[in-house]
């Protein structure tokens, strides 16, 4: 069963480019939940990736909107980013029990609220442009 479920109605956005890096990271998320131990080094960093890629979307569109709330939201990235990396180290250490715990119970959680709060402020503002 997928961790997450990809609804347009509660993750789409007025940008096709951060939609398909959102997509990105919920198949990912939903693949890493799926994998045998040995891929999950090799997907941490992918993840990485795809949620840099997606926060300097992110940010590249809180710029050019100036963004009231954007020290807060880049934070919440911040804090984030931090997390994937140093999860992504431990399950290179061979923690993937850790990297799986953390991609079941934090992942999901925060991909949904992060949306529905932080980035939904960013899109009323990218679509009143």
């Amino acid at each position: 069963m997928a961790l997450i479920t990809w609804s347009d109605s509660q993750y789409a956005t007025p940008v096709a480019e951060l939609d398909w890096q959102r997509r990105q990271f919920v198949e990912l998320v939903n693949h890493m939940e799926e994998s045998d131990d040995a891929q999950l080094p090799t997907l941490f960093h992918r993840l990485e990736g795809v949620v840099e890629r997606i926060f300097e979307t992110e940010e590249a569109l809180m710029r050019a909107c100036a963004l009231p709330e954007r020290e807060a939201h880049l934070h919440e990235h911040e804090a984030l980013m931090s997390e994937v990396r140093y999860l992504k180290e431990r399950v290179e250490n061979g923690l993937i029990t850790l990297g799986r715990t953390y991609v079941k119970a934090r992942l999901p959680g925060w991909f949904r609220d992060h949306s529905q709060s932080m980035d939904s402020d960013l899109m009323a503002m990218v679509a009143s442009r």
